[in-house]
């Protein structure tokens, strides 16, 4: 992050990470499967990191208009559906029952027997 605030305050045009020509043209999936390969790990579906990207960023407050904008699409009802995905909308729902966890000092509930 350092590094990141440094490089636009030092005011480079210039994009952290490549812009591949081939991201560019659709082929994001067959780039990510070489990638994969190359490097000896199972493959990760281009669209699973895409999901995860979009979920993390709901998750962590970002606004639903501000996401779809970011990741393109041309719907709310379609970036909605990532809420549900991220627990955003049901986030503190139990929250009125009043239930508590135990703090550690207090006796166990249950013992386990070896």
């Amino acid at each position: 992050m350092i590094f990141l605030k440094e490089y636009k305050l030092a005011g480079s045009t210039e994009n952290v990470l490549p812009r591949l020509k081939e991201w560019e043209n659709g082929e994001q999936a067959s780039v990510t499967r070489e990638f994969c390969q190359s490097i000896g790990i199972s493959e990760v579906k281009f669209h699973d990191l895409r999901a995860t990207f979009i979920t993390n960023l709901l998750a962590r407050g970002v606004a639903l208009a501000v996401v779809m904008s970011m990741v393109g699409h041309s719907q709310i009802k379609t970036t909605n559906v990532y809420l549900r995905k991220a627990g955003v909308d049901i986030k503190g729902g139990t929250d009125k029952l009043g239930y508590g966890v135990p703090s550690s000092k207090a006796a166990p509930v249950l013992q386990l027997v070896r």
